[in-house]
């Protein structure tokens, strides 16, 4: 059973929410030095370098008994931002300690938060991917949100940016991630979280009325219905669809010559083929 009452030394402490439902501690830095955080189980330490030529390397490390087991480096920040922010936090259920969950700042108008979670196997501390995503740093901090006792990352499910509109005219489905048998997993389709999804499908609100936004807001919806199991769920997005735009229906039927589709070598394949493709490639149509 791993212990969830948490301090922390430095920046954080005294979280009113029930335990486990947010981070037990947490580091962030915005000058050189050396920080600290730990709960009963796990510590944290974070050194912040100075800055070279426009940026800053943070080093991170896990200590279990006061004693170093992982250690990983974040070079190249931005020294006009913050450094990584760290939290221990309980994701991971397959093992005996919390997880430590590291979001860094990577600059870029819609972009990004990357975000690794540091977890315990059987063989030793391992480093896992999240990837990289838009948003409030806040907004993607891990929560309980299903009350089991792990924690997990809320967002939207940033490859519907860009696909059928403008990051602007962008719709995109809330999406879920976290653990499942000690491996990264999307899980917004666990039932757990249908209350998640079937809130996010409500606050979709109307449909607009034409143009690229509501080609993407289809796209999005028919992700929903299929999420949720719903039968028939492309023929409402292919039906209501604005037949007056190709965003990302155009497809080169030649190798592309530096990034460029050759002159009278593009089709525009439709939005049903191009929301087909894109749903299937995506996972959500199996």
């Amino acid at each position: 059973m791993k212990r969830t009452l948490g301090f922390a030394l430095f920046a954080m402490a005294c979280f009113a929410a029930p335990a486990l439902s947010q981070p037990q501690a947490t580091l962030q830095a915005s000058q050189e030095g050396i920080y600290s955080a730990a709960t009963p189980d796990l510590g944290i330490l974070m050194e912040l370098g100075a800055e070279v030529e426009g940026a800053r390397t943070a080093t991170i490390s896990v200590l279990e008994n006061g004693v170093p087991v992982f250690k990983t480096e974040r070079p190249d920040l931005f020294s006009l931002f913050y450094g990584p922010t760290v939290h221990i936090v309980e994701m991971d259920g397959s093992n005996d300690v919390p997880e430590v969950y590291i979001s860094t700042y990577t600059g870029g108008a819609h972009c990004c938060n990357e975000i690794d979670i540091l977890t315990k196997t059987s063989s030793g501390w391992n480093e896992v991917d999240f990837g990289f995503y838009d948003g409030d740093p806040e907004a993607l901090l891990p929560r309980d949100l299903n009350g089991d006792g792990l924690s997990e990352i809320k967002t939207f499910d940033n490859r519907f940016f860009y696909t059928f509109a403008s990051y602007a005219g962008s719709s995109a489905p809330i999406q879920i991630l976290g653990f499942e048998n000690g491996e990264f997993a999307d899980i917004t389709a666990n039932s757990d979280f249908e209350w998640e999804v079937r809130a996010g499908l409500d606050d979709m609100g109307t449909i607009p009325e034409a143009g690229e936004p509501r080609n993407s807001w289809l796209a999005t919806y028919a992700a929903y219905l299929l999420t949720l199991g719903e039968a028939d769920p492309l023929d409402y997005a292919v039906g209501a669809h604005d037949t007056s735009v190709d965003w990302g229906m155009i497809r080169c039927t030649v190798p592309e010559v530096d990034y460029s589709c050759p002159e009278g070598k593009s089709q525009n394949i439709g939005f049903e083929a191009a929301l087909t493709e894109f749903l299937t490639e995506t996972g959500y149509l199996r």
